[in-house]
């Protein structure tokens, strides 16, 4: 009997450097079209940065042994590594015209070092069906168990200055060491049903029907030189998922697939979310945290059609997607704007949020005469 093994490894490795500079001139206006204050700011930034990855893909397979319980399972491995150094230098001038008391002058000099790890682990036994039941048909059902994990490690340092009587001087405030840790663990079980249409070098059918019932549990934990930042979080949601998939080929003339899933995912507030360090050299957009965030619930309903000719001639290819979905608990901002069009952005939970998306291409090909 002759047992399938794949083993797929790659890598790699990416090194960049540059340097960016920006200027950016903002006023802000009463209703009778007064000006009431200005921003002047000119950003140069440098950065280096370096980016490893690593996969490993294991596959084993043994269907053509008819004793054998045992089928089948899936794994994987994946490790990115990043390095991110930055050097910005940002002068900015505010001016409040209704109040010159108001004015502010920044020079301030930023020096960043990022460094992340991300680990993402899946391990997958696929054809339950024969382990619990044999060669039984059972009319088309099967079964799967999955799981999944994503640990993160991150490591903000952040030197800032600002120029103050002829030198700069440690900004005291936003000069900080942040660490994230995060694990993100989903395990899932999966029930299928398959139904087969076929007729030799005619059509071939096939429709699938997926119900996968699972548990996500993610904790992050933030370590910070700022007191207010030492925050835990623990979140634990079920995200169940079903998906339909209608496969139909005719043979010589087309292919069409049509896929519908409802999807349940889960996004949760970080750390500069829920407890940020206010920077105050952008006046127009002073990003306040809420602590008391919860994670957004996002059910959507994805649709995809595609049709694809197999014909030589006058061939007409399209493809339609679209989703739709509800948000509980959406992060919105809630912005308080003073006389100076100042603006203080708060972040709040909104229950009810909707949206809608599709797109789409069409390919039509066209035989041209020759004159």
């Amino acid at each position: 009997y002759k047992k399938s093994h794949r083993l797929d490894l790659s890598e790699s490795f990416n090194i960049e450097k540059g340097e960016n500079n920006s200027t950016n001139i903002r006023s802000a206006q009463i209703n009778e079209r007064q000006l009431t204050s200005s921003n002047y700011s000119v950003s140069q930034n440098n950065f280096n940065r370096s980016d490893f990855t690593f996969r490993a893909n294991y596959s084993y397979q043994n269907y053509n042994n008819w004793k054998q319980r045992f089928k089948s399972f899936d794994a994987s491995y994946e490790v990115n590594a990043r390095d991110q150094d930055n050097y910005r230098t940002e002068l900015t001038a505010f001016r409040d015209l209704l109040n010159g008391a108001n004015n502010r002058d920044f020079n301030r000099r930023y020096q960043t070092d990022s460094k992340k790890i991300t680990q993402d682990m899946t391990l997958s036994f696929t054809n339950l069906k024969s382990i619990f039941f044999g060669n039984k048909d059972l009319n088309g059902f099967d079964a799967k168990i999955s799981g999944k994990i994503n640990i993160s490690d991150n490591r903000d340092r952040n030197f800032i200055e600002d120029y103050k009587t002829g030198q700069y001087q440690k900004n005291e405030y936003l000069s900080n060491n942040l660490q994230t840790d995060q694990t993100d663990f989903t395990q899932e079980f999966t029930l299928s049903k398959s139904f087969q249409k076929h007729l030799s070098n005619r059509y071939y059918k096939d429709l699938r029907i997926d119900v996968a019932l699972a548990q996500q549990f993610i904790n992050q934990n933030n370590q910070s030189d700022r007191s207010f930042q030492n925050i835990k979080r623990s979140y634990r949601n079920f995200v169940p998922r079903i998906a339909i998939n209608a496969f139909n080929s005719q043979t010589g003339s087309y292919q069409q697939n049509l896929t519908v899933e409802y999807r349940t995912a889960i996004v949760i507030p970080t750390i500069a979310q829920l407890a940020p360090l206010t920077d105050s050299t952008n006046l127009y957009n002073l990003q306040r945290g809420n602590v008391n965030l919860k994670e957004e619930l996002n059910r959507s309903v994805n649709l995809s059609f595609s049709h694809y000719d197999t014909k030589n001639k006058n061939t007409l290819n399209f493809n339609f997607n679209g989703s739709a979905g509800i948000i509980d608990n959406a992060i919105i901002d809630s912005t308080f704007i003073d006389q100076q069009s100042r603006r203080s952005v708060y972040l709040t939970n909104s229950n009810g949020s909707k949206y809608v998306n599709f797109g789409g291409y069409l390919r039509k090909s066209v035989k041209l005469k020759n004159s």
